[in-house]
């Protein structure tokens, strides 16, 4: 059982070895999909039982096949033991190869190292060919790396040996990829995994009292050959014993030596032609004296662990880094109880997970490292002699002694979580609700919870927060998701399923759901949507409003239009003259109507008339409204009453004529009046003036003038004049007003004054005459 109730990663497969049989490494590609597993005899197994076996993980109900079993394999002989195993791993590895070591003969004859190449994809069987061995003549083989598909580093007890692949399927070492030194004990060894580089850390001592010079090498390879960089960096303690860890970039080394003290560097300019090596002491104490047991570095170096011999392990990261070194501090100020030293320790996925290898195989996460926190294990598998995971931390093989029996397990990460959610009992279409889930996790590792819920009707919509909400193993936490049911959604129950979205799984699939039910209640509202800008109308004119009316409830009923009008001014609805008028609509229906408005004729400038529009359901609810105002604009006019008749004249006679000038606009106007006439003679002038031409009146207001008109002397009878008035607004400087009338001489007649007149002139004439004669 995990610590603290919570819960291991589900077991994939199982395999057991023989009886009393030990397994001694175990290995797995960088997807986590080929696990390989030595099996060594131990004390009392005969060499009969050295075997290696391989298999491609399956959820099938076969998967406990192995897909590779040799037994004992072509080429291996009578070999002393098998100690360990690699398997092509490195970032883009396929798996395709597999290498197994010996873990030594007394004569060396028998160190050496077995190749073998998958021919083809997994699951298909039995598919893995046996590509030979290669000599190891320089003690047993303690370690084995794939750098590439192409390139295999060996570590020996007295060297490191570089092999390349020949034909895909045979390695041959190279000569210039081969370190060794008759004075130097090699330590410990590790490579990156995304650089070229390899770090190699060496004791030489003089004699048994004498201190251990520990010396760290990088090399890089090239080519074939293994080159030193940085040159080299020493340290004196007084014990043959030493880790180092190398980080993937091949950029920052961890150190630790036999006592409580770890040296941690990065490569750095030192103005020369290679990068030089500066490392920052970290003697921290352990609560007592305790040598390193055990480094690992991440990826980039940013975080690394140190286990040490007194069953304590420390978790550091990097501050910073200047040109005088870097910096690191522990991230957490308690030290992780492992209930045994740690043998093994590795970071994965980036430096988010981190294994160790104490009491049992633990398994931590980067968020546990906070400063004051108690730290305890994720989970813990007991009896553990080995382990490998995968590059993305989501399968691990584990090699158990199990009743003394050598047994292989593959795990895989669990995900699972148990939710509860609360909603209220009803809601309203269309107002938000909020649906509170608790969340426990139930899974295997640290995880990141979105809630979803798949099964709501499309119109709703479901707000959740921006970041995800994360939790440990075993702990729970509470999220909240806004909801907004549709606003036409039928009354009635309503039940849906709230899921937990692992963001952790590769997937990202639900590990957790729990259903909701609630009550959608029955809405009556009424909406309106019109626009509301004021508009103009002129006297005795109409506008037209166009309000669309919405059923917002979620039943079928009328809506009602309402019109608030002043009593002078009419309203009608669709062309009825109404202010109240309904229409059936379904629930989210909606409907143009047509509102016209018309003012009174003598409506006065600037009168403002607001008309308030309403939307009410039938059955009562939530109604909409909305007022338009509208004013009355300002008109321009002018009339003038003239004479409608002709108007008799006599040349030369001078005739004034009355006339009236009226504001027919509703606002005050100075007027600007002319006049002029025209006559049917145009051989004669009738002169024209006027009193005023200059006049302001309020709206309706009038006002006479006196038009002055000069009959000519000359002027025959049946002449005629037409007088035309003409009246420009001062507020426009349009011409708003015209009139006109006629004067006119009369025709002769015997009763006509002028033939009247000038009967009495011959009378006259004649008299004068006789008394000339009579004289």
């Amino acid at each position: 059982m995990a610590q603290g109730g919570n819960p291991n990663p589900d077991q994939l497969w199982s395999f057991g070895a023989d009886e009393a049989a030990t397994v001694n490494d175990v290995a797995i590609d960088a997807d986590g999909k080929i696990p390989t597993a030595v099996q060594a005899d131990g004390s009392a197994v005969s060499t009969d039982d050295e075997e290696v076996f391989a298999w491609n993980v399956q959820r099938s109900p076969d998967s406990s096949t192995p897909v590779l079993r040799v037994d004992p394999s072509p080429g291996i002989g009578d070999p002393e033991g098998l100690g360990v195993v690699a398997i092509e791993a490195n970032p883009g590895g396929k798996g395709d190869f597999i290498a197994v070591g010996n873990e030594g003969s007394s004569d060396n004859t028998e160190n050496n190292v077995h190749v073998y190449r998958r021919s083809s994809g997994p699951g298909s069987g039995s598919n893995v060919t046996y590509a030979g061995d290669r000599a190891a003549p320089d003690g047993a083989v303690q370690e084995i790396w794939f750098l590439d598909r192409d390139t295999m580093l060996v570590e020996h007890e007295d060297a490191l040996s570089l092999f390349e692949s020949q034909r895909s399927t045979v390695y041959e070492e190279v000569s210039e990829g081969r370190w060794t030194d008759a004075d130097e004990t090699i330590l410990d060894v590790d490579a990156s995994r995304t650089s070229d580089r390899i770090a190699l850390l060496t004791g030489e001592q003089e004699d048994q009292t004498s201190d251990v010079e520990v010396t760290l090498r990088l090399f890089e390879t090239n080519n074939g050959a293994l080159e030193s960089i940085a040159g080299t960096w020493t340290v004196t303690q007084n014990e043959m014993e030493g880790h180092v860890a190398l980080s993937d970039d091949g950029d920052n080394v961890l150190v630790g030596t036999s006592g409580n003290t770890i040296y941690y560097t990065g490569l750095h300019d030192n103005g020369g032609d290679e990068p030089g090596l500066r490392f920052s002491e970290f003697p921290w104490s352990t609560n007592g004296p305790a040598d390193v047991s055990e480094v690992a570095t991440g990826p980039d170096g940013a975080v690394f662990a140190a286990g040490f011999d007194n069953a304590q392990m420390f978790v550091y990261e990097r501050t910073n880094r200047t040109d005088d070194g870097p910096r690191a501090e522990r991230a957490f100020d308690r030290p992780i109880d492992t209930g045994q030293p740690v043998q093994e320790a590795a970071f994965a996925d980036g430096s988010r997970t981190l294994y160790a290898l104490g009491a049992g195989l633990m398994a931590f996460h980067e968020q546990q490292f906070q400063p004051g926190e108690e730290v305890r294990p994720l989970w813990m598998l007991p009896n553990v002699n080995a382990f490998a995971a995968s590059e993305d931390a989501q399968r691990i093989t584990v090699a158990s002694d199990e009743g003394g029996d050598g047994v292989v397990n593959t795990y895989e990460r669990s995900y699972g979580a148990d939710v509860s959610v609360d909603v209220p009992d009803s809601v309203e279409p269309g107002r938000s609700f909020n649906v509170s889930a608790t969340i426990q996790n139930q899974g295997s590792s640290l995880d990141r919870y979105r809630l979803s819920i798949p099964d709501l009707d499309g119109s709703w919509t479901v707000e959740a927060p921006e970041d995800p909400l994360e939790l440990l193993p075993g702990e729970t936490g509470n999220t909240t998701l806004t909801v907004t049911p549709s606003s036409t959604q039928a009354p009635g129950e309503v039940t849906f399923t709230v899921d937990a979205v692992s963001q952790e799984s590769p997937a990202k699939t639900a590990v957790g759901s729990q259903q909701a039910t609630l009550t959608v209640r029955e809405l009556h509202a009424a909406g309106l949507e019109v626009d509301t800008s004021q508009r103009s109308i002129g006297q005795g004119n109409s506008i037209t409003l166009e309000p669309e009316v919405t059923n917002a409830g979620n039943t079928r009923e009328p809506i009602t239009l309402r019109v608030g009008q002043d009593a002078a001014w009419t309203v009608s609805i669709d062309g009825d003259e109404t202010s109240r008028s309904s229409t059936t609509l379904d629930a989210g229906g909606s409907q143009d109507r047509t509102v016209t408005v018309s003012a009174p004729s003598d409506a006065a400038k600037g009168t403002r008339n607001t008309f308030t529009l309403s939307a009410q359901p039938q059955d009562g609810g939530t109604s909409e409204r909305a007022d338009v105002a509208v004013v009355v604009e300002p008109s321009y006019g002018a009339a003038f009453q003239v004479p409608t008749e002709t108007v008799d004249v006599d040349p030369g006679q001078t005739v004034n004529t009355e006339v009236t000038i009226v504001n027919d606009g509703n606002t005050r106007d100075t007027f600007t009046v002319n006049a002029a006439s025209e006559a049917s003679n145009p051989q004669n002038l009738w002169g024209t003036d006027l009193s005023s031409t200059s006049i302001t009146l309020d709206g309706d207001g009038e006002e006479t003038i006196t038009v002055t008109t000069d009959v000519p002397r000359q002027a025959q009878p049946g002449e005629t004049a037409t007088v035309t008035l003409e009246a420009t607004s001062s507020a426009t400087g349009d011409q708003v007003g015209e009139a006109s009338y006629e004067l006119a001489v009369p025709e002769e007649t015997e009763d006509s004054p002028t033939s009247l007149a000038l009967a009495l002139a011959a009378v006259g004439l004649a008299a004068v005459a006789l008394r000339r004669r009579t004289r």
